[in-house]
């Protein structure tokens, strides 16, 4: 009998290469979609996302070739908005795609002209929701936009924001109760 649910080995932010379909900086020819799934499973991964900075093609091809895989892998991409990157997940490519297509993404792929409020309110109206990427790197949404104000808690109440990424583990007490700087 099934107890309920349970832990699993998961990675929510890769990034892959492939020049107009995967991240605008990975230069390793061997970060394929198919090579993430292959090596995650070697792993022992149980669910993964390819997240390629403001890019969705690869992700949807992770997808289709995890299918007879025991793995899941799950729709997103990296935005990189005005205000820090911001991972948003989709259960269907379709959304992800009516999500992707309202973003102003630059030429070069390196930055998405919306903010993060903007883009969680456009993830929420396609069945999406984000986590702060690398909350407290330079490109995170700290750095970028500061600790402690009125926009940072509008940001943290917004109902489609559901976690924070920390990439450091010597960051975490930053982000608790134990933090009283």
């Amino acid at each position: 009998m099934n107890s309920g649910a349970k832990f699993v080995r998961a990675d929510l932010h890769i990034h892959s290469f492939g020049e107009g379909t995967g991240s605008f900086d990975v230069t390793d020819e061997q970060m394929t979609p198919q090579s993430i799934v292959d090596t995650a499973i070697a792993a022992n991964l149980k669910i993964i996302s390819i997240t390629d900075h403001n890019e969705i093609f690869n992700c949807k091809t992770a997808v289709d070739y995890a299918v007879d895989k025991d793995i899941l892998v799950i729709l997103g991409i990296e935005v990189s908005t005005t205000q820090g990157h911001l991972l948003v997940y989709f259960e269907t490519f379709k959304d992800l795609r009516s999500f992707h297509g309202k973003l102003t993404i630059s030429e070069d792929k390196e930055r998405c002209s919306q903010g993060i409020v903007e883009c969680l309110n456009l993830a929420c109206l396609n069945n999406g929701f984000g986590i702060l990427a690398h909350i407290e790197l330079d490109s995170g949404f700290e750095k970028t936009v500061g600790r402690f104000n009125a926009q940072m808690n509008d940001l943290f109440c917004h109902p489609s924001l559901l976690a924070l990424e920390i990439s450091k583990k010597s960051s975490f007490e930053l982000y608790t109760g134990n933090d009283f700087d």
